[in-house]
C-alpha cells in the first residue's frame, strides 16, 4: 500500500493547516528512527510525528474496510476509498484523522490549545 502523490500532498497540507508541521520528522530517515523508537518503547512526546500517525490511521482503517488486497500492490488507500465510496470521502478521512491528531497533541501539551 502506498499513498499516491496527490493524496500524500493533501495529507501533508492538512497537517500543516492544523499547525502540526513543526512536529513532523525532517526527512525519511528521521521518520524511520522515530518509528524504531516507538517499536522499542522509547518514544516520547518530542518524537511524536503527526504525519506518520495520520498515515497509519488511514492505512489501518483502509485495511479494515477494504481488506488485505490493499497489501498486494501499490494501492493508495485514499484512492481506494474514493473508488468504493461516495465522492469526497477521502477528504473526510484526511480531515477526521488530522483533527483527531491535533486534539491529541493539544491534550498531551505537544501543541498549544
Amino acid at each position: 500500500m502506498k499513498f499516491c502523490q496527490p493524496h500524500w500532498d493533501e495529507l501533508k497540507d492538512a497537517v500543516k493547516a492544523r499547525g502540526m508541521w513543526p512536529l513532523v520528522a525532517e526527512n525519511g530517515q528521521a521518520a524511520i528512527n522515530r518509528m524504531v523508537d516507538e517499536i522499542e518503547n522509547r518514544a516520547t512526546d518530542d518524537t511524536y510525528d503527526p504525519l506518520m500517525s495520520a498515515h497509519w490511521m488511514i492505512a489501518s482503517r483502509a485495511l479494515e474496510c477494504g481488506g488485505l488486497y490493499l497489501m498486494t500492490g501499490e494501492y493508495c488507500p485514499l484512492c481506494e476509498v474514493e473508488n468504493h465510496t461516495e465522492a469526497g470521502e477521502a477528504a473526510k478521512w484526511i480531515a477526521g484523522c488530522t483533527d483527531s491528531i491535533r486534539t491529541f497533541c493539544q491534550e498531551r501539551g505537544i501543541l498549544p490549545n
